[in-house]
């Protein structure tokens, strides 16, 4: 009975090698820096994705405030596979991820196709009485991007004829009297009313042309003003963050350079900044780091000063801060 049992012990242990990775990672290495124990880099890294610009700025470690010129994205945290897996089970996982990530994907595409056509639904139904006029009023549209005038004139016929039913007032279009200087030139030069007809209407196209052209244009340049302010906005954003990230290794230099018991305070610093500093913004990470820093060595210092407990004596000292509100506030 001993021996089947020691053999099936074998056999389940032999399973589970199998079913492990070949590879196991590797510890990772200890961060040589406050930057490298925050982000994920080391200070020449830094210094690179600085000098790449900010379309190749370095990402933050996981848990840690992300790039602030980084487009705001959805982040499926709940798709991360939990650790413990075995390689079958991480695969499978990993596939069922894909599929719910493919999902959203199409659902907030599907999304904003219904609001489009809902946006189409109600202006249909301001503008038109029925889906009669709907059809009438494209077919109308088409027409004239085609040029098929005569079904042109045909719709705008009837609209005539409705306007001047409702409205009792009635539509005498004159292209040549939008032209003085043309209608001049019949009365004065006897130009006939055929050719004049004919310069009114060259003329008319000519003036659609270039008023297109400068919507155009001033569509472009709005374009593009706006561009170049999302992208000095984005590098403004990358210097304020590359700027911080150099102002928090300076001040952990300055902490492991007068503080004999940096030792001691510097992994509840790190883990501080994992926590808190993805809340706030990188120009006051500084001052989170150091009034957290500064409760610390508070608490210490309270610590130090309390004399030995006696028998029957209530406990002394000051918890540690454990976020920034209470290093700053004192848990006010």
């Amino acid at each position: 009975m001993d021996m089947d049992l020691q053999q099936a012990a074998e056999q389940e242990a032999q399973e589970q090698a199998r079913e492990q990775p070949e590879n196991q990672p590797q510890e990772p290495a200890e961060p040589q820096s406050m930057a490298e124990a925050m982000f994920g880099e080391t200070e020449s890294d830094a210094a690179a994705g600085a000098e790449a610009g900010a379309a190749d700025a370095e990402t933050p470690a996981e848990g840690v405030a992300d790039d602030p010129a980084a487009p705001a994205e959805a982040k499926d945290d709940d798709l991360t596979a939990p650790d413990g897996l075995g390689e079958k089970a991480s695969a499978r996982f990993q596939a069922l991820a894909n599929e719910v990530k493919e999902w959203r994907a199409k659902d907030a595409e599907y999304r904003a196709m219904a609001e489009t056509v809902q946006e189409f639904r109600t202006l249909a139904q301001e503008s038109c009485n029925n889906s009669e006029e709907v059809v009438q009023l494209f077919d109308y549209a088409r027409a004239v991007k085609t040029g098929d005038f005569d079904k042109v004139e045909q719709y705008l016929h009837r609209q005539i004829m409705q306007f001047e039913a409702l409205s009792g007032r009635r539509i005498q279009p004159d292209l040549l009297g939008q032209y003085p200087d043309i209608v001049q030139r019949m009365e004065n030069l006897g130009l006939d009313a055929e050719s004049a007809h004919e310069l009114a209407r060259n003329r008319w196209q000519q003036q659609q042309q270039q008023a297109y052209l400068q919507q155009q244009q001033a569509a472009q340049q709005a374009q593009w003003q706006q561009q170049q302010a999302e992208e000095a906005a984005q590098l403004q954003r990358q210097q304020v963050f590359d700027q911080a990230v150099q102002d928090v290794n300076e001040l952990s230099r300055k902490f492991a350079k007068t503080d004999v018991l940096w030792p001691e305070h510097e992994p509840k610093v790190l883990a501080f900044a994992r926590s808190q500093l993805p809340n706030v913004p990188p120009e006051q990470w500084v001052f989170a780091l150091q009034s957290f820093y500064d409760g610390l060595k508070q608490a210490a210092a309270v610590r130090q000063n309390v004399p030995p407990l006696r028998g029957g004596a209530p406990a002394g000292g000051q918890a540690e801060p454990q976020n920034l509100q209470e290093a700053m506030f004192g848990g006010v």
